[in-house]
């Protein structure tokens, strides 16, 4: 429409302003899928790339909004969501991967539990040495002479997987 040259606040930009273009983002090819691909993806779907995620960068130990961001939820809910289908914090669930990693150290290789204790993110054997206990029920030291729980938890149970992640 015509400019009203008799009452300047009536005045109205031309229609050319709607035509420009918002500036576009390039892609970064390490970035993880945008978030309107996740949105056909299941809360369980969502769940296994995170858990994918925690697993290859666990010496890394990612915080909990980088993990919220890749399953495309905020923080608050991430840790909610996570918490009731894995049964555990996420925090719980680093600790128990690298205290898993470091039995299975202490069982197979010949590095001293020290070194082991430290690389798990322990400030100190004697931490390392009671969480070990409390989530194995034997010190590393007799965990080691007895080649790992593999052997007894097949004697416990020998229909049970071992190392499987079950989502509650």
């Amino acid at each position: 429409p015509p400019a009203n040259q008799n009452n300047p606040s009536l005045n109205r930009p031309s229609p050319n302003w709607l035509a420009r273009k918002k500036p576009t983002r390039t892609a970064n090819p390490n970035r993880l899928a945008p978030r309107s691909s996740m949105k056909t993806l299941s809360y369980e779907e969502r769940l296994h790339r995170v858990l994918r995620h925690i697993e290859n960068s666990l010496d890394s130990r990612p915080d909990l909004a980088e993990l919220a961001e890749i399953a495309c939820f905020s923080p608050y809910h991430f840790h909610r969501i996570f918490s009731s289908m894995m049964g555990e914090s996420v925090a719980a669930y680093v600790r128990r991967l690298l205290l898993e990693r470091a039995a299975q150290q202490v069982a197979h290789t010949r590095e001293p539990i020290t070194l082991i204790a430290l690389d798990a993110g322990y400030e100190s054997v004697d931490a390392f040495t009671r969480a070990f206990r409390a989530h194995f029920d034997a010190l590393p030291s007799e965990y080691r002479r007895t080649d790992g729980h593999l052997a007894r938890a097949r004697k416990q149970n020998p229909a049970a997987p071992l190392f499987h992640h079950q989502i509650v």
